[in-house]
């Protein structure tokens, strides 16, 4: 599983079907994705699942490594203060993400 982050408020109409068939064209295989929710509306996070498949695991890796490679992975979406822009960011889920307070853990 990966989490997205910075995922603008309008592809939460369509559930993230938009997003999912983006990065289905760029060659990654996303099974199922998550959008999450705050009490007041949208989070702008999601968690998307690769499956549970060697193949699954062969495209989260790819696909967090493409944002990595762009300094959009997890380090760089909590050291947001030295980069600000609208891109999104992604890494891959693991036990800190689910024992964090908020809306992922």
């Amino acid at each position: 599983m990966a989490v997205v982050s910075n995922i603008p408020v309008e592809y939460k109409n369509d559930c993230g079907k938009k997003l999912t068939d983006d990065w289905i064209t760029e060659g990654y295989s996303p099974v199922e994705d998550h959008l999450l929710l705050k009490w007041h509306g949208f989070s702008g996070l999601a968690v998307v699942e690769f499956g549970k498949t060697w193949d699954g695991f062969y495209h989260v890796m790819k696909f967090t490594k493409a944002f990595e490679v762009n300094k959009h992975g997890r380090k760089d979406w909590f050291d947001r203060e030295k980069r600000k822009d609208d891109k999104l960011y992604a890494w891959i889920a693991t036990a800190e993400d689910y024992n964090r307070d908020g809306v992922i853990g």
